[in-house]
């Protein structure tokens, strides 16, 4: 799927807020109180792991003011390969196939639900040819 920086940046920082907090207010607060390195870690753990995905989804038609939406059937067909590729190159005594198929699955709706977090947060999308130029330029 083709999806702008800025949508994807706006999504990561999205679902990680909601990860800090359940009140947005206090999520809001929090983000604001970290350290800007401190963001960009937490925003690279989550990105490393859902970014390969967010590219790899299938091209779907979105509606100006809506979001992509996709079934967490279609997120782990996706997913799946590009985990088992990850746990190949991160674990260095056995490959994705030798673990206990219930640790993959439970890995793999993890990163289901980790995808569809960001994907909730993706800012709906706008009208390219519908340029708004903000008073004050």
């Amino acid at each position: 799927m083709r999806f702008t920086e800025h949508e994807m940046t706006a999504a990561l920082q999205g679902a990680v807020r909601a990860a800090l907090a359940e009140d947005p207010d206090q999520a809001q607060a929090l983000w604001d109180g970290m350290e800007k390195f401190a963001r960009f870690q937490t925003l690279t753990l989550v990105g490393d792991q859902v970014l390969p995905v967010l590219v790899a989804l299938p091209d779907v038609v979105v509606e100006t003011g809506t979001r992509a939406e996709y079934d967490d059937e279609t997120v782990a067909r996706v997913a799946a390969p590009l985990l088992a590729a990850e746990w190949d190159r991160s674990q260095g005594d056995g490959s994705w196939d030798t673990q206990p198929e219930e640790d993959r699955e439970a890995y793999l709706d993890h990163r289901v639900g980790l995808v569809q977090e960001v994907l909730s947060h993706m800012p709906p999308r706008q009208d390219p040819d519908a340029l708004i130029v903000p008073d004050h330029l």
